[in-house]
């Protein structure tokens, strides 16, 4: 066999294979863990919230998202493409509205490029 077919062929089976897209539903086992902050966690403005979760499945996942709605509108505050079955996520947000009552930080984990994705919300309180 020609050695130059040999190489190409084994990039091509390489690049293809280091993150396709799957057809068939993943039969997954994920879990999200929020450390901190707390839920009901009270903060004012211009307080640093300190996010901290961890995010374990029994297959590869394919990222990671962090959300804050807030008013009626949501922020991504950290967006993740990236390979593996544990994920430890930290972001941080600046709170830059008072009296907003509630806010919700919502962790995402990307379980395939199906779109399929598990998430966790809570509650913290601003005043």
């Amino acid at each position: 066999m020609n050695p130059l077919i040999l190489i190409v062929a084994t990039f091509t089976i390489f690049v293809l294979g280091s993150c396709n897209k799957q057809t068939q539903s993943i039969e997954h086992e994920t879990t999200i863990e929020i450390i901190q902050p707390f839920e009901n966690q009270t903060f004012t403005q211009n307080d640093t919230i300190q996010i901290e979760a961890f995010i374990q499945s029994n297959v590869s996942m394919h990222g990671y998202e962090v959300l804050i709605q807030k008013g009626g509108e949501t922020k991504s505050l950290k967006s993740r493409h990236t390979h593996n079955k544990t994920f430890e996520v930290r972001a941080e947000w600046i709170v830059d509205t008072a009296n907003l009552d509630e806010v919700t930080i919502e962790v995402i984990a990307n379980i395939d490029h199906e779109n399929t994705k598990q998430s966790k919300n809570i509650m913290v309180k601003i005043n």
